[in-house]
């Protein structure tokens, strides 16, 4: 469901944006890459290195929904992280809220 909403989102996206035109986005890198041939249809600084933040966090919805909808996790289940990764995470990133 999620995906073909997203499939739905970046053809629309694409149907709309003229192929020849140049466009900038605010954001520092990106890249939008055909799911089915593989084809970059856009890049900016694609190479780049940066920390993982929000495409983490979309991938690791992606998979969590596909294990509830095959029947391999359910909302109710719980997670120990150890300590260790824990303090992995750095101030100013995605991280785990450490106030606890």
């Amino acid at each position: 469901m999620i995906k073909k909403k997203l499939v739905a989102i970046l053809l629309t996206f694409l149907l709309t944006v003229n192929s020849n035109a140049a466009f900038d986005i605010k954001a520092r890198t990106a890249i939008l890459q055909d799911f089915l041939s593989g084809e970059i249809l856009y890049e900016k600084d694609a190479d780049k290195s940066i920390y993982p933040a929000s495409m983490t966090k979309i991938m690791t919805a992606i998979i969590a929904f596909d294990l509830i909808r095959s029947g391999d996790l359910n909302l109710d289940e719980k997670f120990l992280v150890s300590e260790n990764a824990w303090r992995l995470s750095s101030a100013g990133y995605s991280s785990f809220y450490n106030g606890w």
